[in-house]
């Protein structure tokens, strides 16, 4: 397993942590933390109370870790330190830079594109992105079909309400018609997330009343 932890600077923590409700809020964190990782460096010492950990090993997932919210998602690209940096590539060899992560953004962030009722009005303004990024396409494609793995643990006293919604709880997806809660009787530890997602540790029970 290969651990790599990184600072969430100030500025950088409503990028973060802003609420995840669709697909493409996964994929545009996903390309701003990767952007995020190529220029600063790992952690080496303790880190602050805000940062992310990305967890190379047989599932490889990305953690975030603030006070009250700790959160998960599955990381869908191979990670190797090539003379001490992290270089990303797709599970087909596609390297993940900056300009592909650029063009990526780009799509997530157009307000039509994903609302025209004919696929070549789709097709049309995607492939102007990646006109000079012949693999972003394949890219962009297995991040809208690949299964994200959001998880989330939080400790919520504005919203508390008995047993319909717990003071600590995990919520599990995030659409409106999809997610549901799981409640916790104590808060949970940094540690205990990644651990109770890690294929490889006992697993965790759940104990109803």
């Amino acid at each position: 397993m290969k651990r790599f932890a990184f600072t969430i600077a100030p500025w950088n923590s409503e990028l973060v942590f802003n609420p995840i409700r669709a697909r493409k809020d996964v994929i545009t964190l996903l390309m701003k933390v990767i952007k995020l990782m190529d220029v600063g460096p790992a952690l080496t010492g303790q880190p602050g109370e805000e940062y992310f950990e990305l967890v190379i090993s047989h599932t490889s997932r990305l953690f975030f870790y603030s006070e009250d919210k700790h959160f998960s998602i599955g990381f869908p690209f191979n990670a190797a330190l090539e003379n001490d940096q992290l270089v990303f590539k797709s599970l087909t060899g596609v390297i993940i830079d900056s300009q592909m992560t650029s063009d990526i953004l780009g799509v997530m962030s157009s307000e039509e594109i994903f609302f025209y009722d004919d696929i070549i009005d789709f097709a049309a303004p995607v492939s102007d992105y990646f006109l000079h990024n012949r693999g972003g396409w394949a890219v962009l494609r297995d991040l809208l079909m690949t299964e994200d793995g959001y998880i989330r643990y939080d400790h919520d006293p504005v919203h508390a309400k008995g047993d319909i919604h717990p003071l600590h709880h995990l919520d599990v997806f995030y659409g409106a018609r999809q997610t549901f809660k799981i409640g916790l009787a104590k808060k949970i530890d940094r540690g205990h997330l990644h651990d109770a997602l890690d294929s490889q540790t006992p697993c965790h029970y759940l104990n109803p009343k």
